[in-house]
């Protein structure tokens, strides 16, 4: 939903917003970083903004679940996520020149608006992707396939002889010995 901040009243605006599978693969094209995931379903978000002079203030939360595979095991989980954020927008981003400073803290915390015109389904997004790992678990001590025989380590051991491997790049330097 793309909103016009001159049209937020003084008293401000409260959104509830739904942001379906399609749109979301559509912008975010998280596949091609090797990330499969499928909503389970759409993401909801509470959105509270209110615009003080030249700074839009977005107060909000959202509700979303994914399933996705394991990036150790394979296996697949639902990851759910529901969390609160507080972004500022200021107007004028043509205004902003882009030169080359060292930012301060409070500056980091701050986007830039190009025009009157804010795209929640692109702020929604961005709170979603910030949200989920890059390489999910299933649970953090989550021990993975063993590298010979992948077998699943978190079932118990594999049984396959633990031998040392070489790496054939390096199998001359086996016998080198520094005197």
């Amino acid at each position: 939903m793309k909103l016009n901040i001159q049209e937020i009243p003084e008293e401000g605006l409260t959104l509830e917003l739904s942001v379906d599978e399609t749109t979301v693969t559509e912008l975010a094209s998280l596949d091609a970083e090797g990330v499969q995931y499928r909503l389970l379903k759409p993401l909801k978000a509470h959105l509270r903004i209110s615009l003080a002079g030249s700074i839009v203030s977005v107060q909000g939360s959202l509700e979303a679940a994914i399933s996705v595979n394991c990036s150790r095991c394979l296996k697949g989980f639902t990851h759910t996520t529901e969390p609160a954020f507080n972004l500022y927008y200021v107007r004028g981003a043509k205004e902003h020149e882009e030169r080359e400073k060292e930012l301060t803290p409070e500056e980091t915390e701050i986007n830039y608006l190009e025009g009157d015109i804010l795209d929640t389904t692109e702020l929604l997004l961005e709170q979603f992707s910030l949200n989920f790992a890059m390489k999910p678990l299933c649970r953090s001590d989550c021990k993975g396939l063993c590298l010979a025989c992948g077998a699943d380590l978190n079932k118990g051991p594999c049984g396959c002889k633990k031998e040392k491997r070489i790496d054939h790049r390096f199998a001359s330097l086996k016998d080198f010995k520094v005197k």
